[in-house]
């Protein structure tokens, strides 16, 4: 409805503690995002199941990026194990997964994560 709100952005502890408490509060937004920590999958599966037509997105950025620098929406079926991804970059954002000598490291290969943009 025109002037209502629709999206959210939340810290992980307080989306975590809404998750816990009543995860229905979410009801009517279309999209929350959440980050700054690692997002607990149990908590984005009791949000999404309890609001079926809400969009939860894991948004993923150092402190040195200011605020994200990629996002990832969680999509249905929710059927992750272990961690949610960090998703794809943002607009004007590049990132990149480097070895200890700056060399791009091939898919599935441990290294640092660099962000440019």
């Amino acid at each position: 409805a025109e002037g209502s709100v629709t999206g959210l952005w939340l810290t992980v502890g307080l989306f975590r503690l809404v998750a816990e408490e009543d995860p229905a509060a979410f009801a009517g937004l279309r999209e929350v995002w959440t980050g700054g920590d690692v997002v607990p999958p149990e908590a984005v599966r009791r949000v999404m199941d309890a609001c079926p037509g809400l969009q939860v997105v894991n948004g993923y950025g150092p402190t040195e990026t200011t605020t994200f620098a990629s996002s990832h929406p969680v999509r249905r079926p929710f059927d992750y194990a272990g961690a949610l991804p960090i998703g794809r970059p943002l607009d004007n954002t590049r990132l990149y997964v480097l070895d200890e000598h700056l060399g791009l490291v091939a898919p599935g290969v441990p290294g640092e994560l660099y962000i440019a943009g």
